[in-house]
């Protein structure tokens, strides 16, 4: 038997033991860290080491626990969305919050380090920090939301900030950028909006035309960041579109909306499956297909190859894989 398989087995036979004894005695442990185990109670602030020396007979010893900071080790994160960088300064809160309630619903631990605060981007999104002046790096969750001050675009906890940078809490401020990352490629495509299909996916109309009432609300199929906003199409040989948004999310998928009558929100806004991004109109040219011709024209791209939406909608797709 390998000498780490056989300090595992005597590890769980030694805590066999010890709670049988504990029950039966109720004998507290010796607290110098520096003696080996002569009781069975382990203490709160102490746990159990096994050290083997000189390949002899393993003892047992209690080391102090001491106070540490709440480390959250992630696996590696996926690829950032697109090549999107926000720059700007980053600013950090502690006790006067500790304990009180965040956006997420969760009470704020300034000594995680795992979180932060942005105004925008959605609760939940993985970002990479990098202090600008020395190129150093955290990877954090936006579980909050702020800061509202001019210039400054993520708050850290104060853990966060001294694991970004120990003069942190001298400087206050420092200039920072931030990248997210995606949180997963497994996504499940919704329709952007209630309707009929009137116009199909085919050879000559790479698009839904899904039948809508004027100023009816939009959704996007996903959530994502928005590229563009605008009239003009990036394809000059394409159709007008009118007013139209193009949101990207991630790993090469894009859709795009077409005809709106409203646009309510701005390039390089991040937005949620839950998230109004404008309204069915008739802009642009618009051949009727209803009363008043109102309706949504809805594309959806991957890596520039048009894929029918009607395939993916209502479905859990792994965007990695879409095709």
């Amino acid at each position: 038997m390998s000498t780490s398989a056989y300090l595992l087995v005597l590890r769980i036979r030694i805590l066999v033991v010890l709670a049988l004894l504990m029950t039966f005695t109720g004998a507290k442990a010796q607290l110098d860290p520096l003696k080996p185990l002569s009781g069975f109670l382990i203490p709160l602030d102490q746990e159990i080491n096994i050290v083997e020396i000189n390949n002899t007979e393993p003892k047992i010893y209690l080391t102090e626990i001491k106070p540490r900071y709440v480390e959250h080790i992630y696996p590696p994160p996926p690829p950032a969305i697109s090549d999107y960088s926000e720059y700007g300064e980053a600013s950090f809160y502690g006790d006067f919050f500790h304990g009180k309630f965040m956006a997420n619903g969760n009470r704020f631990n300034m000594y995680d380090t795992t979180i932060v605060a942005h105004k925008n981007l959605p609760l939940g999104t993985k970002i990479k920090i990098t202090d600008i002046k020395t190129g150093k790096s955290i990877n954090a969750t936006v579980q909050d939301r702020g800061p509202y001050k001019p210039g400054r675009i993520v708050d850290l906890s104060y853990a966060a900030a001294l694991k970004l940078n120990p003069d942190f809490e001298t400087l206050g401020l420092i200039n920072v950028k931030i990248t997210p990352y995606l949180i997963s490629p497994i996504v499940t495509f919704q329709w952007p909006i209630k309707g009929t299909v009137m116009s199909s996916f085919r050879s000559g109309h790479r698009a839904l035309d899904i039948d809508g009432t004027m100023l009816q609300q939009i959704k996007p199929i996903a959530a994502g960041k928005i590229v563009f906003v605008g009239t003009k199409p990036n394809d000059p040989k394409r159709e007008p579109l009118g007013n139209h948004i193009i949101i990207d999310h991630g790993y090469g998928v894009n859709s795009t909306y077409g005809h709106l009558s409203r646009i309510k929100v701005k390039k390089g806004d991040w937005v949620t499956a839950k998230t109004i991004i404008g309204n069915v109109g008739v802009s642009g040219h618009v051949v009727p297909i209803n009363a008043d011709g109102s309706h949504l024209h809805i594309e959806l791209t991957k890596n520039g190859k048009y894929l029918n939406p009607r395939t993916h909608f209502d479905k859990i797709t792994n965007l990695k894989k879409l095709q």
